[in-house]
């Protein structure tokens, strides 16, 4: 059930994004690729926006998700979900915005860099996890280059008060700021439980166990995923 809860609340997202964009007038006009051009972007900024949701590790989204390790899952096929797509975006960009006018080439910057960056988060499982960690955060930069593209591009006034506008400017503004927490305060609020290695165990040649006492009582269930710093 609690999964569900989770469903819900990414399907309800992508929902609203999709109601806002085709009840517009100027997008109703369009033809069946226009429509699709414009919408399928909403959806892709809709879609990078939930993904840093996710990642923010709030207890509450967590338990939408019934912890975790499946809240982990979901974050990674909507990242692959939302990049397929922005190059889906992409390919129909050539008939509605070309790459020559100046939201084309913004437009372009914002693809590179979420592929790119995709690629490295996805299959960069050699690299250190500090640099990892480092290139999965500036996934900021293409999003709010995309949402920029967004403004410029669309064919109405995006910064009045319709309700497209309202609610882009809510995903957009709640994308970023999860991204942004994660960049600068996460490793300091996160982690507020401290304490000392008490006992080290060598289970086999690539495992151990380590006994932590903790300088307070911590909600944790056995078998529950946890992060751990060590310094």
């Amino acid at each position: 059930m609690k999964q569900k809860q989770g469903l819900i609340f990414i399907l309800s997202a992508y929902l609203i994004t999709a109601i806002v964009w085709l009840s517009n007038s100027r997008i109703l006009a369009m033809d069946l690729y226009g429509m699709a051009f414009y919408t399928l972007g909403a959806l892709a900024i809709t879609g990078f926006a939930l993904v840093f949701i996710l990642s923010i590790r709030n207890k509450t989204i967590e338990k939408w998700f019934n912890g975790f390790e499946h809240l982990y899952v979901y974050h990674k096929w909507l990242a692959i979900f939302s990049l397929s797509m922005v190059l889906i975006h992409a390919l129909l960009k050539e008939f509605y915005s070309p790459y020559e006018s100046i939201a084309g080439k913004i437009g372009t910057f914002s693809e590179i860099g979420f592929v790119a960056l995709m690629f490295i988060a996805l299959f960069g499982k050699r690299l250190k996890y500090e640099n990892w960690r480092l290139f999965h955060r500036l996934m900021l930069i293409p999003f709010v280059i995309g949402a920029y593209h967004m403004v410029i591009g669309a064919p109405f006034d995006m910064l009045d008060l319709s309700p497209v506008s309202f609610w882009m400017g809510l995903v957009v503004l709640a994308g970023s700021a999860s991204s942004l927490y994660m960049l600068l305060f996460y490793r300091t609020v996160a982690f507020n439980h401290k304490g000392k290695i008490t006992a080290i165990r060598s289970l086999s040649t690539s495992s151990i166990e380590m006994e932590i006492t903790l300088n307070k009582p911590m909600a944790l269930s056995e078998g529950q995923y946890a992060f751990l710093r060590l310094f």
